[in-house]
């Protein structure tokens, strides 16, 4: 699938949608069938990814429903301990391996996640594309999620690979170029998360 010419070779971000003074635009995200894969997690604010490696979201796009007017696609993240240990019984019960979800396009252009089976008891939790594209050859999305009940809000990179120094670099930059602090306090958070 062939991307728009403004996301080849550059960066370029936009703010969260409720740290803007105007409106944001609603075409920040890319096209579904390009979303459409398994995605390495590569860089996260996230606490949770500290302790785990090999962190992959995989977003499926889902037939279109009476229940959904909106475009929905099926969410899974599945992760490992970072020492390489079996998960516990705990983990197993409650899913810390392996979380499903179905994120629902909202009008404003972000995504409501909606976990399932006993993860529904989360509630939604609001994400968003900050920006994507292809740079050097390199698939790359940046996300902005907002604080959920379990989780706080941060910032994800993701790559189809592993990013260059260069992409991660660039990255770093554009985000701390948008000029919103808040943003930028989460930046000190950021880490890699190891994959093999």
């Amino acid at each position: 699938m062939s991307i728009p010419p403004e996301n080849t070779n550059r960066i370029i971000l936009y703010p969260p949608s409720r740290l803007q003074i105007t409106s944001p635009a609603n075409n920040r995200n890319p096209p579904l069938p390009w979303l459409q894969r398994t995605w390495n997690v590569t860089h996260s604010t996230l606490p949770m990814w500290r302790t785990a490696k090999n962190v992959r979201i995989t977003y499926k796009l889902l037939p279109s429903s009476s229940s959904s007017r909106s475009p929905q696609l099926d969410d899974t993240v599945t992760n490992e301990h970072i020492s390489g240990k079996a998960p516990s019984l705990i983990e197993k019960a409650m899913g810390m391996r392996k979380i499903c979800g179905i994120d629902t396009l909202s009008e404003s252009g972000g995504w409501e996640w909606r976990g399932k089976g006993w993860l529904k008891i989360a509630g939604v939790g609001r994400w968003e594309v900050l920006g994507w594209g292809e740079y050097n050859g390199e698939r790359w999305v940046v996300t902005w999620f907002e604080k959920t009940m379990f989780s706080p809000k941060g910032v994800d990179i993701y790559c189809d690979t592993k990013p260059s120094a260069r992409l991660y670099e660039d990255i770093i930059a554009v985000l701390k170029g948008l000029g919103m602090g808040e943003v930028e306090e989460l930046l000190g958070e950021m880490r890699e998360v190891k994959h093999e």
